[in-house]
Order: C-alpha cells, then sequence, then structure tokens
C-alpha cells in the first residue's frame, strides 16, 4: 500500500528530523586563563570576546578547545552567533554572505553586563563535508526518536516497532505471529478435490477483507476516530478479558520502551490494529499465490519464443514489483506502512523520493505488477482479469479512503487553483461538464448540442457514411490545435484576443470567460466526434473471446481520464484555460511540479 502521503496516490513521509545543533553537547568555552597544551594549538578556535555594541579591538581572544576526533567520528564545534547556535558547516556554507568582521579600534568600553560572542570556524581541522540533507535527514531519523503528537496536543514518544519484511526465527514468534503464519495452510486448497473457482472464492473473500474491511475501518477511523475511542473503552476496565487479550496483542511489534499503562490510547489503537492487518495482508497474499497455481499449467513448448517471452517479461515484473514494494517500505517506514496518521501526527513532512519519483503511488500501481506478471507465466486470462479487479479495488480503496484523508491531514497536497482578479473574482465556467448549471443558458445550450450529437450519429449510424465521421474527427482537432492554438499565438504576441473583445464592449475578464466557453466546446466536441466515430468502426467488429482488446482499450481511457483530472486538480481554471495569456494581473499560486507533474516534469500530460 502507498502510505506515501502522495496519495495516492502516494504520499511519503519524512519526518523532518534533520541535524539538531544543539543536540550535541560541545564542551563550555574555556577562559583566556586556560592552560593549553601544544599538542592542541593546531585545534584551537580563535573568539573574540566583547562587550554588545563595541567594535572589534585586537587583543580580544580567548581560546576555545576544538573536540578531538574520537573513533573516527568527527564533531563539530557550535558558532554562536548572539543567542543562537549553529554548526561551523552551516556557517561556511553561508560564508558568502556574512559580513566581515570589523576593523579593529582602540575604543575600550568595561561596563556592560550583556556579552556578545562571535567565532568562526576552526582554522586547521580536518572536519567532514557537510552531508547532504537527505542522508542527514536519514540518519536523524534512524537514530533520534520519533515524537508523536495526539489530536488533544498531548506529546508522547513513539516507540520502536519490528519491520513486517524481515523473516524472524519461529523461537521468536508470538500467538499473533503464529497466527499470520496460519495462512500458509491454505495450500491445502491446492490437493482437495474442490473446482478451481473455489480458490477465487477464497482470494476474493481476503481482497474484500483488506479493501473493504480494512477500508471501512480506516474511514470511520479518519472521521469519527472508531478505533480509538473502541481502545479508550478497553483501557477504562482493567479487569475485562479485553485488557489482557490487547494488553498482550499491543505488545506484538514494539520493544520494551512502551507502557500499556501509560501510553496514550491512539498510540495503543495503531498497535492494536497493526496484528489486524498483517493477519489480512499475509492471507491476502498466500491466497492469491494459492489461486495462481491453481490455474498454472506446465507449457507444452516450452523453448519456444512465446513461452519464453511470456516467461521472462511475467518474471521482470514480478521482481520489478518486489522491488517497489520493498523500496517503498524504506522510504515510508512503518508509519505509514500501517497508516499511522489515521490514528496520530509526527513530525513530518510530505517527500518524494527514491520509488516514488518514478510512479503516483507506487505501492498501488507498479507495487502491483506481479498481478500481470503472474498472468503471462500462467498463460490465463482468469488469472488476468482476476488480478485486474482486484488491483481495481485496490485503485477505489485509495481513491475512496487514503487520498481523501490525506488532503485533510496534508494541506500542502490540495493545490489552491482559485485566483484573482482586479474586478472582482471570476465566474467558474464549464470544464468538461463539470460545473454544469442548468440555470446558465450558455451551459443548458451546450448540453443540448453535445447530446443531440451523439444522438444523430448514434441512431443513423448505419445511413452516415464513414469519411463524414472521419472528417468530424479531423475538423475539431484541427480546431482544437489548429485554429484556437493560433488564437492564443496571437493573444501571446499582441493581446489580439482582447483587443477584439474589449472592441465589442467586453473588459478583460469577460474575455477570459468568452475564451474558457470556445476552448471548452472544441475541447469536449473533439473526444464525442472522435467516440462517435469509434462506435461506427466497432459496428462490425466481431468480439473476441475474453474480449482482451475491448478490456484493455477500457484501462487505456480510464488512464487518459485520471491524467486529465490529475491535471486540472493542479492547474485549476486558470491553467488548465491559458488563463496566464489573458490575465497577467490575476494571482495564481506559484509555479511548482506538484500532483502528476511530480512524474511528468519532460512533457505534458495535457
Amino acid at each position: 500500500m502507498d502510505k506515501g502521503k502522495e496519495g495516492d496516490d502516494g504520499a511519503v513521509v519524512d519526518d523532518g528530523s534533520g541535524g539538531d545543533a544543539s543536540a550535541h553537547n560541545f564542551p563550555a568555552p574555556a577562559t583566556s586563563q586556560s592552560p593549553v597544551n601544544d599538542s592542541d594549538k593546531m585545534l584551537l578556535s580563535p573568539c573574540r570576546k566583547r562587550k554588545k555594541g563595541d567594535p572589534a579591538r585586537k587583543g580580544d581572544i580567548e581560546v576555545v578547545p576544538f573536540p578531538r576526533v574520537t573513533n573516527m567520528t568527527c564533531e563539530t564545534p557550535p558558532i554562536l552567533e548572539g543567542n543562537t547556535c549553529s554548526t561551523a558547516g552551516e556557517v561556511a556554507a553561508d560564508s558568502s554572505t556574512q559580513d566581515p568582521i570589523p576593523p579593529s579600534t582602540d575604543d575600550d568600553s568595561s561596563d556592560s553586563d550583556e556579552d556578545e560572542q562571535l567565532c568562526r570556524t576552526p582554522l586547521n581541522s580536518n572536519t567532514h563535508s557537510p552531508q547532504s540533507p537527505e542522508s542527514s535527514d536519514s540518519e536523524a531519523s534512524t537514530n533520534k526518536p520519533q515524537e508523536g503528537v495526539t489530536d488533544s496536543g498531548q506529546k508522547f514518544r513513539v516507540p520502536h516497532t519490528k519491520s513486517p519484511l524481515p523473516l524472524y526465527s519461529p523461537l521468536r514468534w508470538t500467538l499473533f505471529d503464529w497466527l499470520k503464519s496460519s495462512c500458509l495452510l491454505s495450500v491445502i486448497l491446492l490437493f482437495l478435490p474442490l473446482p478451481r473457482w473455489v480458490l477465487i472464492v477464497w482470494f476474493g473473500i481476503w481482497r474484500l477483507a483488506y479493501n473493504l474491511g480494512i477500508g471501512l475501518l480506516l474511514k470511520y477511523q479518519s472521521e469519527n476516530k472508531v478505533i480509538t475511542k473502541f481502545t479508550q473503552q478497553i483501557l477504562s476496565k482493567p479487569n475485562n478479558m479485553l485488557y489482557s487479550i490487547a494488553k498482550t496483542a499491543a505488545h506484538v511489534d514494539v520493544d520494551n520502551d512502551y507502557s500499556f499503562e501509560s501510553a496514550p490510547p491512539s498510540l495503543t489503537a495503531w498497535l492494536l490494529f497493526r496484528p489486524v492487518v498483517d493477519v489480512i495482508l499475509f492471507y491476502d497474499v498466500v491466497a492469491y499465490f494459492v489461486f495462481v497455481l491453481g490455474y498454472w499449467t506446465a507449457p507444452a513448448h516450452f523453448f519456444s519464443l512465446k513461452t519464453l517471452l511470456s516467461y521472462i517479461g511475467g518474471v521482470f515484473l514480478c521482481f520489478f514489483a518486489l522491488w517497489a514494494k520493498t523500496d517503498s517500505f524504506r522510504v515510508v517506514k512503518d508509519y505509514a506502512w500501517y497508516w499511522g496518521d489515521f490514528f496520530f501526527a509526527i513530525h513530518q513532512k510530505l517527500t518524494f523520493d527514491r520509488v516514488f519519483r518514478i510512479a503516483p503511488h507506487p505501492m498501488y500501481t507498479i507495487g502491483y505488477a506481479f498481478f500481470y506478471g503472474f498472468a503471462l507465466l500462467t498463460h490465463s486470462y482468469i488469472v488476468l482479469y482476476v488480478s485486474l479487479a482486484a488491483h481495481v479495488c485496490q485503485l477505489v480503496f485509495l481513491a475512496l479512503v487514503e487520498t481523501p484523508h490525506m488532503k485533510k491531514i496534508y494541506p500542502e497536497m490540495v493545490g489552491d487553483s482559485s485566483y484573482k482578479f482586479s474586478g472582482g473574482a471570476l465566474p467558474r465556467s464549464l470544464v468538461g461538464f463539470g460545473n454544469f448549471t442548468p440555470y446558465r443558458g450558455v451551459d443548458l445550450l451546450f448540453m443540448v448540442f453535445v447530446a443531440q450529437n451523439i444522438v444523430v450519429h448514434i441512431v443513423l449510424i448505419e445511413s452516415i457514411p464513414t469519411w463524414v465521421f472521419v472528417c468530424e474527427v479531423l475538423f475539431w482537432r484541427l480546431w482544437l490545435s489548429g485554429v484556437l492554438g493560433l488564437v492564443l499565438h496571437l493573444q501571446s504576441k499582441s493581446n489580439w484576443f482582447v483587443l477584439k473583445c474589449e472592441k465589442m464592449g467586453m473588459n478583460t475578464a469577460q474575455a477570459f470567460d468568452n475564451w474558457k466557453l470556445i476552448y471548452n466546446a472544441a475541447h469536449v466536441m473533439t473526444y464525442v466526434s472522435f467516440f462517435c466515430c469509434a462506435v461506427k468502426y466497432s459496428a462490425g467488429v466481431t468480439f473476441q473471446p475474453y474480449c482482451v482488446a475491448q478490456v484493455l482499450a477500457l484501462v487505456l481511457c480510464s488512464i487518459s481520464l485520471w491524467c486529465s483530472l490529475s491535471t486540472y486538480e493542479v492547474l485549476g481554471d486558470y491553467g488548465w484555460f491559458y488563463g496566464d495569456f489573458f490575465i497577467t494581473s490575476a494571482v495564481p499560486v506559484p509555479v511548482v511540479y506538484s500532483g502528476i507533474y511530480r512524474f511528468t516534469i519532460q512533457f505534458s500530460p495535457r
């Protein structure tokens, strides 16, 4: 799953706990009378101490011992500026912008209670070069315990939890580990005299337990905190049997740094939720493998080119999906893997790194490439369609459960596509068929025109020649790309369209609104004419077994629709209708590569 609070698509969490200079324990500066050994002279950091506001003077030098390099590690002394402390590497990185130390004078002021201490980087110290932000953040997040925050603002230390990826010795298994491993008993179904559709049903049960069962739990937890409230009820009754069971379950995945009695209910609820997720996910995966094995048959000609290519492609997709899953876990860690942000927050920020730069929500998209890899390995259309249906269920889970929650807790995911104009807010026009208002005459006439065009072409499909459909497709495509493209070119060069509208009594906002109507009509009719032409050409097509071509066409159309919706979500009306060609005084959001544009920087998805 894509706990990359994409979002996903995907999104990815980063605790943001970069290097903290205040966390280092540096020795206090020595006084000028402190003895200094000759061996330390090369490790001295010259400082000067003066009264606040006084100019620098010669001779005001204090000796500050520089920490030695021990155990192959190097500690950098702090650079004090007033009441702030920063590492020498930070100051060196910003040395080009610092003012030089003022020249010394002979003024001497001795009466002041406030001192200001200014330090420079060590003169002769073999310090390491500053690390990149990613490496420093990853090290800090690994060594520094995370701090969680409940909805009420209570802060707590998040205990170290056990990773689900490594295989542990059975000697260390708990009752819940044995319960997870019992999913392997599903293999027995392969040796029972059962029809093969039973394997499909068995997999469907656990797929629904994942997408529907866990989905409903998370949705209600996001909206009403039902799991946390149920946990609070258990914690309020220490003498109840459920209390003992919950205490045992909460300690399954944590070390000794967790206290069941004193931990916040939201943390305990998350720890109780984790074993439930593990059991369902393990059964879901094993049930799918059993289903695949039930439909696999040995190829008659293994060394034929077709068989070899299908096996090579299938193995590649399986290993690619395994890499996508494991690399996603390395990025999001188990906090996002187990939907921890549905229960409590940690100091984090959304980042898109490694596999999350390749595809949106990689754990839900390319992470399921093994579905289609096994379809190639089994040469079974049934495996292909069952896998496709399971993948669709996963994407529905993403769209209805994860994405709304991610947008709620990560405001940076929701782009502000609104824009301002000196004449006031511009009305929202039709975008495709969206924003339709029956009380707006232009919208009503446009819908009637499109509906009439579709009905006429479908009803008279037999009598209308094919070349008519082709000509309509070419006309609308040339109108959209050629004529309207020329209008945008002239508008960019000489403000041509706005000047023409101003001659008819329109202002700039009204001219842009008029352009949106023209562009939207051409855009919609381009796809409507193409759809009617496709229906005309498919009238005499005979459907092949399993309708592979039709299913592939639906998948591609769905991807295209998703790209369009994702593009509009990022651009809004202003970007979708090329508002920067018309209203230069508008104030849109800054241009950033967010949403779908994180993965399409080299080309436009529109």
